[in-house]
């Protein structure tokens, strides 16, 4: 696939906090990071375009046009730097989640990020039962520090796997000894669930030490969406981009490496 990216600005930032939200299950992560960029008054960084996202221009209120891309934005705070990844669709192919997640992660390495934080949702299996905000770490005895901020650490769950670009940056954080968070925010199958994404913002604020008012994220703004089918096209703008039963497959980690890691004294 070929993809370049265009730079916006340069911020230095001082062991930043990485985190990424992007549209899937709900579009807790999208609509979360969201948030953060507007209440921390971030700045864009970088914008990253592929031919493996979809070839579909959106026009906006203004008659504008918006080309899918995703963003890197930096906002400084008292307490610590932040990054935030976003981005309104998924990439097409696994293949392409995997690129555009490297190549965002590597640009986040440039400023020895202390902690990655990939955001996402998952299906809740029983319908009547609170939702949950689940998490996994690259390392068990950050539980303890997370658990604090109302993160559910239940062994084997989600039980369909992390797919997608949370499960991709999960796997570069290992590899490259990044301590990494993976925040799930459980969701009943909704096109736009802003209550899961409040569940995230709320816990992030307490991570980041900084007031964010989650307010905006209502109930009544929810957007019911119908199952997914497994047979069906998926969808990339806003809704799950795989159905439940759908799991990052065993050779997923192939597409990751598909290049050798990158020398991160070259990155500096």
């Amino acid at each position: 696939m070929a993809s370049f990216a265009r730079r916006d600005a340069d911020i230095e930032l001082y062991k930043p906090i990485f985190i990424a939200g992007v549209s899937g299950i709900g579009s807790v992560g999208r609509i979360a990071a969201d948030l953060l960029i507007e209440q921390l008054h971030a700045v864009r960084l970088v914008r990253f375009y592929s031919d493996d996202l979809p070839p579909t221009a959106r026009v906006d209120d203004d008659c504008s046009v918006a080309v899918p891309s995703y963003g890197l934005w930096a906002a400084r705070l008292e307490s610590r730097d932040v990054m935030i990844l976003r981005g309104d669709c998924q990439a097409t192919s696994l293949q392409g989640q995997a690129s555009l997640a490297r190549e965002a992660f590597r640009e986040a390495l440039k400023h020895d990020p202390s902690l990655t934080i990939a955001l996402g949702g998952c299906y809740m299996d029983d319908q009547e039962a609170p939702a949950r905000l689940l998490g996994a770490v690259t390392d068990p005895r950050m539980k303890k520090r997370f658990e604090a901020h109302g993160i559910e650490f239940v062994p084997g769950t989600p039980d369909q796997g992390i797919a997608g670009m949370p499960g991709t940056l999960m796997a570069l954080c290992e590899a490259y000894e990044v301590d990494g968070l993976c925040m799930i925010a459980e969701t009943g199958g909704l096109f736009d669930d802003p209550l899961g994404a409040r569940s995230i913002v709320e816990a992030l604020s307490g991570i980041l030490g900084v007031d964010i008012d989650a307010s905006s994220l209502r109930e009544d703004d929810a957007v019911q969406d119908e199952e997914p089918s497994a047979e069906a096209d998926p969808p990339y703008f806003g809704r799950a981009s795989l159905p439940r039963e759908a799991a990052l497959p065993c050779s997923a980690l192939e597409m990751v490496f598909h290049y050798p890691p990158v020398d991160l004294g070259q990155l500096s």
